[in-house]
């Protein structure tokens, strides 16, 4: 009778996800990248049109006397740290509730994405193909968790732009 070796246990699923994210290619498929250029360019639309409405303003005048910095606010003359820029580009992105949907993630993911990949990137010389490598691994990562927690983390109150999104902007930047 021979003794079966033992199973190794799975690695803990934030190990596997941080596994992916570092291993992810930088060469993703034609598909992904048309759709990461139409989610990016509707995104800044969105911020475009919504710099002007209160939210956004009223986000800008409280972060702005914090001081200046290298990160910009779309639609503005303004730059701000990237923490407050991030912060004010993404209630322009958000103001009319325009920005796109993800299922099974139940979020708005390139509100959050390229707040966050904006304001990191401002300070780095790229072409966009980092700006894009950047949102097609973030959007993976909140797809990922988003099928693994939802839809019960939405029903119980969490508001799964918010909490997922964040892990997901931090994917890549």
């Amino acid at each position: 009778m021979t003794k079966e070796a033992p199973v190794a246990p799975a690695p803990p699923a934030v190990l596997r996800l941080a596994d992916f994210v570092v291993g992810a290619p930088n060469l993703h498929s034609d598909e992904a990248l048309r759709r990461s250029r139409c989610a990016v360019l509707d995104t800044l639309g969105c911020m475009l049109a919504g710099i002007g409405e209160p939210v956004a303003q009223t986000a800008l005048a409280t972060v702005s006397p914090w001081g200046n910095g290298s990160a910009t606010v779309v639609g503005s003359c303004a730059t701000l740290p990237p923490p407050w820029a991030a912060l004010v580009n993404g209630a322009a992105a958000k103001a009319f509730d325009f920005d796109d949907w993800d299922d099974p993630g139940i979020t708005h993911t390139t509100a959050t994405l390229l707040s966050a990949i904006l304001a990191v990137a401002d300070g780095e010389c790229d072409t966009g193909n980092g700006l894009l490598d950047a949102h097609i691994v973030g959007v993976e990562v909140i797809a990922r968790i988003g099928e693994a927690m939802n839809p019960n983390h939405y029903a119980r109150g969490w508001h799964a732009t918010s909490t997922i999104g964040a892990i997901g902007a931090a994917a890549r930047g």
